[in-house]
């Protein structure tokens, strides 16, 4: 068979002449090759598997202190720094929208893991610096779990006096790691032109936990400061407990007993049911209504002298675990939280 005639190194393009001898940059000298723009950053990709291996471990980390709050649970190595664990994770920073606040952390860890996982098997395959589709997601996640540390540290500094707090400063080191295993490969142009979305990452992620948190802080402070006096049995607050209208009081039930109502009242006490509620309860005080001023309602007050910080529940209300006010509690140990109407229409 003829032999195709050889090519000249003069027949080929100008880059390609240029990447004759680099197999390692084969991709890069095809791309040139062909008119491509030029691979910027120096075709250096970010630590993709130190990032992977950072975030698996931050992601650990938040996974166990999230075991740790919602079990109660002293979290290990904290008693030989000082405690500082126990009172970060009891704080109201420690929350967000009502979960704990490590619960979104690992989430984060995880979703960044998987980006730098992603950016290294593209690397591995010969994805060379830019054409790397993970490289920007990447150093935005990166960004954003930097960004939630700088703000937490803060808020330890400034918010929860200092305590010391060494899962804190860990998880601080590995975002703060992994943003720069992120960024290595980007040039100093590339970084200023990503300066909006990375600015844009930061500020959001930071309104979307400050500002829960603040107000949290702020309600936590206000339901810490009051100091409501226990009013007689048959007052009522018109508003709920947390409120500065708590002093707005009802002196009397408007309703008067009846002779079924004072005979359910008394055989729901003979047979051992109880009404646990509080004196600044508005529901309680509806149950009340429906029975009426007079009846001999099974009740039991569970803060009798008044609700302030340190005040906790008597003992026969801690022991029934309440959740919520009012609650009944049969003979058979069921409960039934709320105002129940259906006691009175079983009277006929």
């Amino acid at each position: 068979m003829p032999r195709e005639p050889a090519r000249s190194l003069a027949s080929l393009t100008p880059g390609a002449a240029r990447c004759v001898g680099c197999p390692r940059a084969s991709r890069l000298c095809v791309a040139e090759a062909r008119g491509q723009p030029p691979v910027s950053g120096g075709g250096q990709s970010p630590a993709y598997t130190l990032a992977a291996a950072l975030c698996g471990l931050g992601c650990a980390e938040n996974v166990y202190l999230t075991v740790v709050k919602l079990s109660g649970a002293a979290p290990a190595f904290c008693a030989s720094a000082g405690g500082g664990c126990g009172g970060v994770l009891s704080s109201s920073y420690a929350q967000l929208l009502g979960q704990p606040l490590t619960a979104f952390g690992a989430a984060a860890y995880l979703a960044v893991c998987a980006t730098a996982a992603s950016g290294a098997l593209a690397d591995a395959s010969g994805a060379p610096g830019a054409l790397n589709g993970a490289r920007t997601p990447l150093l935005l996640g990166a960004t954003a779990l930097a960004t939630v540390s700088a703000y937490l540290m803060t808020v330890l500094g400034t918010q929860l006096g200092g305590q010391l707090c060494p899962y804190c400063l860990a998880s601080a080191g590995l975002s703060a790691a992994t943003l720069a295993a992120a960024a290595r490969g980007f040039s100093a142009d590339e970084l200023r032109s990503l300066g909006a979305p990375l600015t844009a990452t930061a500020a959001s992620v930071l309104l979307s936990i400050a500002l829960p948190q603040t107000q949290a802080a702020s309600q936590l402070a206000e339901r810490e400061a009051l100091d409501i006096p226990y009013a007689a049995p048959q007052a009522r607050c018109t508003a709920p407990p947390f409120s500065r209208r708590h002093r707005s009081l009802r002196p009397q039930l408007s309703r008067t007993s009846t002779a079924g109502t004072r005979a359910l009242a008394q055989h729901l006490s003979s047979a051992g049911v109880r009404m646990f509620g509080a004196f600044w309860c508005s529901h309680c005080e509806e149950q009340k209504e429906l029975f009426g001023a007079g009846a001999p309602l099974p009740y039991v007050e569970c803060f009798p002298e008044g609700y302030r910080k340190g005040v906790q529940m008597v003992d026969a209300c801690k022991a029934q675990n309440l959740s919520g006010f009012p609650t009944w509690v049969f003979t058979d140990g069921t409960k039934a939280r709320g105002v129940r109407c259906r006691l009175l229409r079983a009277t006929g």
